[in-house]
């Protein structure tokens, strides 16, 4: 066997043992806590923050998403995780699992590698700079998500502040104060329990972060009734009832949410309401005309992006039926009359 090939054979082989040996670890320490668990992991996240005993596993993947242009301060970066909702606990879980992808894609572009190196002329160097390139492109991932679930909870508060603003209306109307209005409105709306997997989150990272920064995490794990304006109705009572003023309230409240043009003007309108500056069921009637009308292009871009991706799906199967029978009949008709 050439000795290139040999070389990139053990890499490869290395690449598979470190990621089965770190996985053997993680199950011990979920098994042996007491025994398995690393002192320093109680340092390594602080608030916005982490210091040099950061597993190496950790201090990889911030290489490969600095090279990525994927890497934040601590700080910016929880900051972003709260308002998507959390798709990873804190900077150490989103960083460890931006290790994972990085082996994976890795690993996927030095076997391409490898195989277009034994396959071809092409020199080993080829495997080494495709599983590089797989493991940079492996580092952007983790961001790829938590911009999916910015999205996603983008959409989500848009649709449940265009069918649930009307009810806080009438609900503020009847009542004429609005904490409790929204008291009411909340109510109306059944918990959510936790799921299993948001439970793991909470078991394993929040141990390790900062006790601010803990309280909020537990906050933002723990959701309301699947319905997001029922959610942040729920989280400014909640600070209202503690007797921060209302200015403060919703500045704590914000930092859950995506940056929302709807919500910042409701959240504007209700404590320039409560504050006695303006009627606010009337503004929020007006803005409840504003969000259903905004409703209904957001309903008119979906289908249109819909009947694109149903034109592109019916071409290309057009094309595969083309490629698979006409092609074959083509063929045979010039050997045919070419015979």
């Amino acid at each position: 066997m050439d000795r290139s090939i040999l070389f990139l054979l053990i890499v490869l082989a290395s690449t598979s043992l470190w990621v089965a040996l770190m996985s053997l670890l993680g199950g011990l320490q979920q098994l042996l806590p007491g025994v398995f668990t690393p002192t320093a992991l109680e340092e390594r996240v602080g608030k916005g923050g982490r210091n040099r005993r950061e597993p190496f596993t950790v201090r990889l993947a911030r290489s490969f998403g600095r090279l990525a242009s994927q890497t934040k301060d601590d700080e910016s970066l929880q900051e972003s995780l709260l308002r998507a909702g959390l798709p990873y606990v804190s900077p150490l879980h989103y960083y460890s699992d931006m290790f994972s992808y990085v082996m994976l894609y890795g690993a996927a572009g030095l076997g391409i590698g490898l195989v277009l190196t034994t396959r071809s002329s092409a020199p080993p160097l080829v495997a080494l700079v495709a599983g590089f390139l797989g493991g940079l492109y492996g580092a952007t991932q983790p961001n790829d998500d938590v911009k999916k679930w910015l999205r996603r909870r983008t959409q989500d508060l848009t649709v449940d502040m265009t069918y649930g603003l009307p009810r806080l209306v009438l609900i503020l109307e009847a009542y004429g104060e609005a904490q409790l209005a929204m008291r009411e409105f909340v109510g109306k709306t059944a918990d959510r329990e936790i799921s299993d997997k948001q439970k793991q989150k909470q078991e394993k990272y929040l141990p390790l972060l900062d006790s601010d920064d803990a309280i909020l995490v537990g906050q933002a794990l723990t959701g309301f009734g699947g319905n997001l304006f029922a959610e942040v109705l729920n989280r400014l009572g909640g600070q209202l009832s503690q007797g921060r003023p209302p200015a403060a309230a919703v500045q704590h409240v914000e930092r859950f949410y995506p940056r929302h043009a709807a919500l910042s003007n409701f959240l504007n309108i209700f404590v320039a309401g409560v504050e006695g500056k303006i009627p606010m069921a009337e503004r929020l009637e007006v803005m409840v005309e504003e969000l259903q009308q905004d409703t209904i292009l957001i309903q008119q871009e979906a289908g249109k992006n819909a009947d694109t991706i149903i034109t592109i799906a019916a071409t290309a199967q057009l094309l595969t039926v083309m490629l698979l029978v006409m092609v074959p009949l083509l063929l045979s008709a010039a050997r045919l009359f070419g015979g």
